[in-house]
């Protein structure tokens, strides 16, 4: 999983005996219980104060992207009781624990994330909220502002930030999407009134990768709303969860506003050539996005395949031997880009295949008194089946699992088996691979 980098540190701290949190801790739970302390604003706002540094104690003096060296020398007073390595998503962590913390480095050394083992309290940022809720309804009543509940509420929407991110580089979707969510419940507060669009975007994007679309849905519109869609990727995340429920209109209206925003965005437009594609549209509306994206893209091989496609769906309508002649130019120039470019291979051999398949039809259609005809077809068969040969052998050696591939290998083999000896043999092989897939 690739790691999200936001530009917040992890707010952290030495280790320090809890014991110097307790009698504060004591004290305030006795004034808020005080009828006295518990109406006046500044009693909350210490609580919240309190329980936020709670928060930022066992690991205060670190950040994200720290080298272990730096934070070995932040830490020399405090001991290291073991190590480990541990794999998340695709990345490899060396994590050092002491006493209080898990501390991982990615391969690197640079600290990505973090893990509090020994919580004297559970959850001190809740905590925090709850007092500063509390905070400006008794601000609120009184009818005067407080500048340090402005400031304490844009100070916790940064803890959450940094939980929220801490937890999505360790792959903990769930506690990333709740501090996401609480982070902007600061933000959005009336006290604050700040607009984050950074964290409303990966409220979205986590929301995405739990595969919880509505929340998905309702955060890449927020973020498109308010303008941050770097560079289009909103537009092209939304759309694309469109996509998978169904919800072709909106998918399409989506990548069409995508495309009118960011013209020269190649991404968003092979999105929409996709999406006309799939979608069995006028394949003759497509063309022009591809010569754009081709203009930007000249070495892109999976373009040209594109447009192959669409120019093989046309020849299939028209019977155009000019339009079956693009369709073969532009898979063999997505072979010639990329030599190893399986779908270049495939679509060149499923051309001529299916085409040979058409020869073969008509001419087993033919009245037995055309003679000539039959002969002519049958022999227009033959010779796109051995066209289709070459291309269709390297998309075996490519992707040797694709059945489909195989199955035309045995088809076409066994067209030939008579003709030459080894025809037979590679008949059998492909036959034999055939009934063990």
């Amino acid at each position: 999983m690739k790691k999200l980098l936001l530009a917040v540190f992890i707010l952290l701290s030495v280790n320090v005996a809890f014991a110097q949190f307790e009698k504060k801790i004591k004290s305030s739970d006795e004034d808020v219980q005080n009828e006295k302390k518990k109406t006046n604003p500044k009693t909350w706002i210490s609580r919240a104060e309190l329980f936020q540094n709670i928060f930022d104690e066992p690991v205060k003096s670190l950040w994200e992207r720290m080298s272990q060296m730096e934070v070995n020398l932040v830490l020399r007073d405090q001991k290291v009781i073991g190590n480990e390595v541990d794999k998340i998503g695709e990345e490899d962590y060396t994590i050092l624990i002491y006493p209080d913390k898990k501390l991982y480095f990615d391969a690197e050394g640079l600290l990505r994330a973090w893990v509090v083992t020994k919580k004297e309290v559970e959850d001190p940022l809740q905590t925090a909220y709850d007092a500063y809720m509390e905070a400006i309804k008794l601000e609120k009543d009184k009818g005067v502002g407080n500048k340090k509940i402005n400031a304490g509420m844009i100070r916790l929407s940064n803890q959450y930030k940094s939980k929220a991110t801490n937890s999505f580089n360790l792959e903990d979707f769930n506690a990333a999407l709740k501090n996401f969510k609480q982070s902007l419940a600061c933000t959005s507060n009336p006290v604050v009134g700040i607009t984050d669009s950074l964290v409303i975007y990966y409220t979205g994007v986590t929301a995405n990768v739990l595969k919880d679309n509505k929340t998905a849905e309702e955060y890449f519109n927020k973020a498109i709303q308010i303008g941050y869609t770097l560079n289009g990727e909103a537009y092209q995340r939304l759309a694309m969860l469109y996509g998978e429920e169904g919800k072709k209109e909106q998918q399409l209206a989506t990548l069409e506003a995508a495309l009118k925003k960011f013209p020269e965005n190649s991404q968003i437009m092979l999105s929409l050539i996709d999406y006309y594609r799939f979608a069995g549209d006028d394949p003759k509306k497509v063309l022009p996005l591809i010569e754009q994206v081709k203009a930007t893209e000249p070495n892109n091989a999976a373009l040209f395949y594109a447009e192959g496609t669409l120019y093989e769906k046309i020849a299939d309508d028209t019977k155009s031997e000019d339009d079956y002649n693009k369709a073969i130019e532009c898979y063999k120039k997505a072979i010639e880009i990329d030599p190893n470019y399986f779908f270049g291979y495939y679509g060149l051999g499923a051309l001529y295949f299916n085409r040979a398949a058409i020869y073969n039809n008509e001419a087993v259609e033919t009245p037995v008194n055309q003679v000539e005809k039959y002969e002519q077809l049958l022999k227009l068969a033959e010779e796109q089946f051995e066209l289709s040969l070459e291309p269709m052998l390297k998309a075996y050696e490519l992707n040797p699992n694709e059945k489909v591939i195989v199955q035309s290998l045995k088809d076409i083999y066994f067209r030939f088996r008579t003709k030459k000896t080894e025809y037979q043999v590679e008949y059998d092989k492909f036959n034999n691979i055939l009934l063990e897939m």
